[in-house]
Protein backbone atom coordinates (compact mmCIF):
# COMPACT_ATOMS: atom_id res chain seq x y z
CA UNK A 1 0.00 0.00 0.00
CA UNK A 2 1.37 3.22 -0.82
CA UNK A 3 2.40 5.61 2.12
CA UNK A 4 2.10 2.37 4.59
CA UNK A 5 -0.05 4.45 6.81
CA UNK A 6 -3.45 2.05 6.00
CA UNK A 7 -3.07 -1.80 6.34
CA UNK A 8 -4.79 -3.76 3.78
CA UNK A 9 -7.26 -4.97 6.26
CA UNK A 10 -8.26 -1.07 7.38
CA UNK A 11 -8.52 -0.47 3.87
CA UNK A 12 -11.23 -2.72 3.05
CA UNK A 13 -12.84 -2.09 6.08
CA UNK A 14 -13.01 2.00 5.23
CA UNK A 15 -14.25 0.97 1.72
CA UNK A 16 -16.44 -1.75 2.44
CA UNK A 17 -18.30 0.85 5.17
CA UNK A 18 -17.95 3.23 2.38
CA UNK A 19 -19.57 1.13 -0.26
CA UNK A 20 -22.49 0.42 1.69
CA UNK A 21 -23.65 3.35 2.59
CA UNK A 22 -23.41 3.99 -1.50
CA UNK A 23 -25.87 1.54 -1.76
CA UNK A 24 -28.59 3.12 0.39
CA UNK A 25 -27.64 7.02 0.05
CA UNK A 26 -27.29 6.45 -3.99
CA UNK A 27 -29.92 4.25 -4.00
CA UNK A 28 -28.03 1.31 -6.08
CA UNK A 29 -30.00 0.42 -8.76
CA UNK A 30 -29.59 -2.98 -7.78
CA UNK A 31 -31.20 -2.94 -4.78
CA UNK A 32 -34.96 -4.77 -3.69
CA UNK A 33 -37.33 -6.91 -5.42
CA UNK A 34 -37.43 -6.85 -9.29
CA UNK A 35 -40.56 -6.56 -10.53
CA UNK A 36 -41.20 -8.36 -13.44
CA UNK A 37 -38.62 -11.10 -12.46
CA UNK A 38 -38.25 -14.16 -14.76
CA UNK A 39 -35.89 -15.90 -12.62
CA UNK A 40 -34.99 -15.89 -8.84
CA UNK A 41 -32.93 -17.75 -6.46
CA UNK A 42 -32.02 -17.52 -2.57
CA UNK A 43 -30.04 -19.06 -0.02
CA UNK A 44 -28.35 -18.81 2.81
CA UNK A 45 -25.13 -17.37 1.15
CA UNK A 46 -22.68 -17.46 4.15
CA UNK A 47 -21.93 -21.07 5.96
CA UNK A 48 -22.60 -19.99 9.44
CA UNK A 49 -24.16 -16.75 9.05
CA UNK A 50 -27.56 -15.30 8.51
CA UNK A 51 -26.77 -13.83 5.31
CA UNK A 52 -29.77 -14.94 3.35
CA UNK A 53 -29.54 -13.28 -0.16
CA UNK A 54 -32.29 -13.21 -3.00
CA UNK A 55 -31.62 -12.35 -6.17
CA UNK A 56 -34.33 -11.86 -9.37
CA UNK A 57 -33.21 -11.15 -12.74
CA UNK A 58 -35.39 -10.80 -15.81
CA UNK A 59 -33.77 -12.44 -19.16
CA UNK A 60 -34.60 -11.85 -22.44
CA UNK A 61 -32.49 -13.56 -25.50
CA UNK A 62 -30.31 -15.49 -23.04
CA UNK A 63 -29.27 -12.07 -21.85
CA UNK A 64 -29.92 -10.17 -18.26
CA UNK A 65 -31.96 -7.52 -18.78
CA UNK A 66 -32.15 -6.43 -15.39
CA UNK A 67 -30.97 -7.70 -11.93
CA UNK A 68 -32.01 -6.59 -8.26
CA UNK A 69 -31.44 -8.27 -5.06
CA UNK A 70 -32.51 -8.26 -1.63
CA UNK A 71 -30.62 -9.44 1.70
CA UNK A 72 -32.34 -10.20 5.08
CA UNK A 73 -30.12 -9.89 8.11
CA UNK A 74 -26.64 -9.53 5.78
CA UNK A 75 -23.80 -8.01 7.04
CA UNK A 76 -22.34 -5.08 4.97
CA UNK A 77 -20.01 -6.91 3.17
CA UNK A 78 -22.74 -9.60 1.90
CA UNK A 79 -24.74 -5.96 1.17
CA UNK A 80 -21.42 -4.93 -0.81
CA UNK A 81 -21.03 -8.29 -2.38
CA UNK A 82 -24.60 -8.40 -3.69
CA UNK A 83 -24.50 -5.08 -5.07
CA UNK A 84 -20.91 -5.47 -7.08
CA UNK A 85 -22.10 -8.81 -8.24
CA UNK A 86 -25.21 -7.27 -9.94
CA UNK A 87 -23.74 -4.60 -11.62
CA UNK A 88 -21.37 -7.33 -12.92
CA UNK A 89 -24.11 -8.97 -14.54
CA UNK A 90 -26.33 -6.92 -15.70
CA UNK A 91 -26.05 -6.96 -19.32
CA UNK A 92 -24.29 -9.95 -19.87
CA UNK A 93 -25.19 -13.28 -21.88
CA UNK A 94 -26.48 -16.17 -19.34
CA UNK A 95 -23.22 -17.85 -21.37
CA UNK A 96 -20.83 -15.73 -20.10
CA UNK A 97 -21.56 -15.85 -16.15
CA UNK A 98 -18.88 -18.08 -15.47
CA UNK A 99 -16.34 -15.47 -16.10
CA UNK A 100 -17.72 -14.09 -13.23
CA UNK A 101 -14.79 -15.47 -10.51
CA UNK A 102 -13.19 -14.13 -8.00
CA UNK A 103 -10.48 -12.89 -9.68
CA UNK A 104 -12.96 -10.89 -11.88
CA UNK A 105 -14.70 -9.95 -8.65
CA UNK A 106 -11.55 -8.43 -6.88
CA UNK A 107 -10.23 -6.65 -9.77
CA UNK A 108 -13.66 -5.18 -9.47
CA UNK A 109 -13.74 -4.63 -6.16
CA UNK A 110 -10.44 -2.98 -6.08
CA UNK A 111 -9.06 -5.28 -3.66
CA UNK A 112 -8.83 -9.15 -1.77
CA UNK A 113 -9.43 -10.76 1.54
CA UNK A 114 -10.33 -13.48 2.82
CA UNK A 115 -14.09 -12.35 4.40
CA UNK A 116 -14.68 -10.81 1.05
CA UNK A 117 -13.80 -14.02 -0.90
CA UNK A 118 -15.96 -15.88 1.56
CA UNK A 119 -19.13 -13.35 0.42
CA UNK A 120 -18.33 -14.01 -2.96
CA UNK A 121 -18.14 -17.49 -3.09
CA UNK A 122 -21.62 -17.16 -1.08
CA UNK A 123 -23.30 -15.03 -3.51
CA UNK A 124 -21.88 -16.94 -6.18
CA UNK A 125 -23.71 -20.37 -5.33
CA UNK A 126 -27.19 -18.05 -5.28
CA UNK A 127 -25.91 -16.62 -8.86
CA UNK A 128 -25.12 -20.22 -9.95
CA UNK A 129 -28.71 -21.32 -8.14
CA UNK A 130 -30.25 -18.44 -10.22
CA UNK A 131 -28.84 -19.94 -13.75
CA UNK A 132 -30.04 -23.60 -12.96
CA UNK A 133 -33.31 -22.13 -12.49
CA UNK A 134 -33.27 -20.21 -15.57
CA UNK A 135 -32.35 -23.28 -17.16
CA UNK A 136 -34.56 -25.51 -16.08
CA UNK A 137 -37.25 -22.96 -16.70
CA UNK A 138 -38.39 -22.12 -13.16
CA UNK A 139 -40.34 -19.07 -12.79
CA UNK A 140 -39.78 -16.80 -9.92
CA UNK A 141 -42.05 -17.54 -7.15
CA UNK A 142 -41.09 -14.99 -4.32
Amino acid sequence: MRGGTIGWAEMSDKTIIQKFREIFTGPSPYLGRLQGATVCADALACRGSKDHLYLYARIADERIEDVKFECGMCDPEMFVTADLLCRLIHGRRVSELAYVDWPAFSAALGFESDDMKAHFEGARRVLDALVEHHWAGKPCEF
